[in-house]
């Protein structure tokens, strides 16, 4: 029995760890296009000045 509940708790670890390592993806993710669209513009901008 004692194995069972330290297999679940390792489990639970586990899936704590793959949900924060999923939503810190997820933020990856959908902030670094727009981070590099911005970008993107901000020298298209910059070479149109120049």
């Amino acid at each position: 029995m004692r194995q069972v509940i330290k297999k679940g708790e390792v489990m639970n670890v586990y899936v704590v760890k793959i949900t924060t390592m999923s939503k810190y993806l997820l933020t990856l993710f959908t902030y670094a296009p727009k981070v590099y669209a911005l970008s993107d513009l901000h020298i298209l901008h910059l070479r149109k000045e120049v």
